[in-house]
């Protein structure tokens, strides 16, 4: 079983409407799905074993993930058909979700998700600093 089936998306979409956008072709959704995760990730690797939090099932799955990957997957689904007409309420939730992993990737949000192994040999390197001050005399 995968991390989020097409099946689950029904608590942000019904799935004659997904049917309907996608013309019944079963490979779309779990490929926008694996997409989707694959751009999570890239969010997430530097502070969580993204490996181990995608592989879980079930119950065991965090649902504050689960959720933001479902709307990026209805987002994208949406997308597909005609972005023209996608709902207000598709492109807030795609919005939200950005927001919370820019957040979680900045640090300012701490979801509750797997560390990963601090003997682990890959380093991440955080850049910046502080806003450049002017000084005037």
């Amino acid at each position: 079983m995968a991390f989020l089936t097409e099946n689950e998306l029904k608590t942000l979409q019904h799935a004659e409407i997904i049917t309907a956008i996608t013309r019944a072709d079963d490979t779309i959704v779990p490929m926008m799905i694996d997409e989707s995760i694959a751009y999570m990730k890239g969010y997430l690797n530097a502070r969580f074993d993204v490996a181990a939090e995608f592989a879980k099932e079930g119950g065991e799955r965090n649902i504050v993930l689960l959720k933001i990957l479902k709307a990026m997957v209805i987002y994208e689904i949406y997308s597909l058909a005609n972005p023209a007409k996608m709902t207000e309420v598709v492109k807030e939730n795609n919005a939200r979700a950005m927001k919370w992993l820019t957040e979680v990737q900045k640090g300012n949000v701490n979801p509750d998700l797997d560390i990963p192994d601090p003997d682990d040999d890959t380093q991440y390197i955080k850049w910046g600093g502080n806003k450049k001050k002017e000084n005037h005399y």
